[in-house]
């Protein structure tokens, strides 16, 4: 609990706490669609939050730098433990891609120009998995879903055309939750200081 927090970490709070509770009542409704799209503003609040140094700045280079070092630094690292060196596998020890750089990817896309599987994404994406091949001689092919009930990666080789699949469904319900929870967490954190009914 803080209990000096400065005026403008409140108003991030109250922003975040807007924004936990309109995800709630959005995916109690069924309206996944719309809890999506609002938790996407998640690792951007939670950014100004945890890192005050980059507030000051609103530019596009500086917003996005916030937003991929929190989710890279809370959610992503945890996802994606630190490889074994005894299994030679990187693709399917590192199949989930969708680092913060990525996130900050479809936000912006999504955002701005209302497409979740845009080619800047797709573009973005094979790059990591080309780098994870580490070879261009392999065909890669990327299935990218958000349409699926749940969150999956998976892949798939084949001998005959030298050529590697990846698929990979991201559950709108199961993201929107996972950064709804983060965003619950700092506000039960801040409650006290803030009045605010986070339960």
């Amino acid at each position: 609990m803080n209990n000096e927090l400065k005026s403008e970490d409140k108003e991030i709070l109250q922003s975040l706490n807007r924004i936990v509770n309109i995800i709630k009542d959005a995916l109690d409704k069924e309206a996944i669609d719309a809890a999506f799209f609002c938790s996407l503003s998640i690792p951007d609040i939670m950014g100004q939050f945890c890192y005050p140094e980059l507030r000051e700045y609103t530019n596009k280079n500086v917003v996005g730098k916030r937003y991929i070092r929190w989710y890279d630094e809370h959610i992503f690292k945890y996802e994606n433990p630190p490889l074994n060196k005894n299994y030679n596998d990187n693709i399917f020890q590192n199949i989930n891609q969708i680092d913060g750089t990525i996130l900050y990817a479809i936000r912006c896309k999504y955002f701005h120009q209302g497409s979740l599987v845009h080619n800047e994404v797709k573009s973005k994406l094979q790059k990591k998995y080309y780098k994870l091949i580490g070879s261009s001689e392999k065909e890669l092919k990327l299935n990218i879903s958000f349409d699926s009930i749940g969150t999956s990666y998976g892949y798939s080789t084949t001998n005959y055309d030298n050529s590697i699949t990846i698929k990979v469904n991201i559950g709108k319900r199961d993201l929107s939750k996972i950064l709804m929870l983060h965003g619950m967490q700092l506000l039960k954190v801040n409650k006290e200081s803030l009045l605010l009914d986070s339960e």
